[in-house]
Formats: C-alpha cells, structure tokens, sequence
C-alpha cells in the first residue's frame, strides 16, 4: 500500500508492530501480576513459578492482537494520524 502523498510517516505494518510490541508487553505484564495473584491464593507460596509461563505468554499473545487492531485506529482518531 505504501504512503505517496506523505512519505514521512510511518506505514500501516509499521504502526501494527509498534502498537504489537507495546499493548503485547501490558498485557504480559498484566497477566504475570493477575496470574501471581491467583496461584499464590490458590495454592499459598509453594506455588511454582514455571507455571505462570503460560498466562504470559497468552497475555502477549491477545494484547499484541488488540494492539496491532486497535493503534493505527486509535491514532487516526485521536491525532489524525
């Protein structure tokens, strides 16, 4: 698709990859606190901490599908992007 009218913007594969990378790095690290949170009450200290590999894993995982969705959107919308 490229960009011929404005050639000092990023693409659009550009903006997926950055908003990929951010919102996949939240959502790992929200899955690691909540996924914590929940092994440690259920199963009190002894709890292993491999175990919580695939919460975060699955955290990037969706957040960097939302994010590649959601950024080149929401920076339209926001700042005209």
């Amino acid at each position: 698709m490229g960009n011929p009218v404005r050639p000092d913007r990023v693409t659009l594969p550009e903006l997926q990859t950055a908003g990929c990378i951010t919102v996949g790095i939240l959502g790992a690290t929200g899955a690691y606190i909540y996924g914590n949170a929940v092994f440690v009450t259920a199963m009190g200290a002894t709890a292993n901490p491999l175990l919580g590999i695939p919460f975060v894993v699955s955290g990037f995982g969706v957040g960097c599908g939302v994010g590649a969705l959601v950024t080149p959107g929401l920076l339209h919308v926001l700042f005209g992007y």
